[in-house]
């Protein structure tokens, strides 16, 4: 047990990472920031004609597709591994060998989630262990008295 609560307690000192909340606002900022400058790029002022502005709106609606395209793909690569772990959450049977989340490192939060999810089926089947020795050692003891 000592082990664990100090791997814990080294996983928190070692934590160097940057939380979700932040990577989605700074993704969503960036995209933000090229659009609109990508915008002022091609609307520059006292440049105005039918043609541009047919040009101009075809660029502009491109430029806001591929920002939500590339949101959406950013946001997806991010999210993945705690989709992955809520995958396997559904799916864990205690009753047989454990099923662990593979490749789980403290680099994120779904990183760290991970980890405390293996300890977690780790201490689980330990208990479950311990829980059906005693029960088999409290019938044989009935048993022979």
């Amino acid at each position: 047990m000592a082990q664990t609560s100090r791997s814990v307690d080294d996983r928190r000192a070692a934590r160097r990472y940057v939380p979700l909340l932040h990577r989605v606002v700074w993704i969503n900022v960036l995209l933000l920031v090229a659009s609109v400058a990508l915008t002022i790029i091609v609307l520059v002022p006292g440049q105005e004609s039918s043609a541009r502005l047919d040009e101009e709106g075809i660029v502009l609606l491109v430029t806001v597709g591929l920002a939500i395209v590339l949101n959406v793909l950013l946001l997806r690569r991010v999210v993945r591994p705690l989709q992955q772990l809520t995958a396997l959450a559904r799916t864990v049977d205690l009753s047989g060998p454990p099923q662990l989340l593979p490749g789980a490192a403290p680099t994120s939060e779904a990183g760290e989630l991970a980890l405390t999810f293996n300890e977690m089926l780790a201490r689980l089947q330990t208990e479950r262990r311990e829980a059906t020795g005693s029960v088999l050692a409290a019938q044989e003891g009935e048993r022979l008295r």
